[in-house]
């Protein structure tokens, strides 16, 4: 009898080690997440027109034209970060460019670029 008792005692013993996970090893924390800018690489331009005459201009970025940009308004897009970027505000009425510019952003930066011509 003494001897179940003792088998007994050390199966409940093996049972609590197990149960209890058998480790006393911390785990380690969850990383913060990472943002999207600094993971892609990338950066915000933000487009403006404040032509001083009023007028609509059409805005190219990175030789493509990205749309018609009326007085008082802007355009937001994502680009590369750590690149230059070549941007233009073009007359909406002849084409012709009426200032340009080529932003090079850092990475997770937002950069406002204003036409005044």
């Amino acid at each position: 009898m003494l001897h179940r008792m003792a088998f007994l005692s050390v199966l409940l013993a093996a049972g609590a080690f197990i149960a209890c996970g058998g480790s006393n090893t911390p785990t380690a924390p969850t990383p913060a997440p990472v943002p999207d800018c600094q993971a892609h690489n990338t950066a915000t331009l933000v487009m403006v027109n404040s032509a001083t005459n009023l007028l609509p201009r059409e805005v190219y970025l990175d030789g493509a034209d990205i749309g018609l940009l009326p007085f008082g308004s802007q355009l937001q897009r994502t680009i590369s970060a750590g690149v230059a970027h070549p941007v233009e505000f073009r007359s909406a009425v002849n084409g012709i460019v009426v200032s340009n510019a080529q932003p090079n952003l850092v990475q997770c930066s937002t950069f406002t670029l204003t036409n005044t011509f």
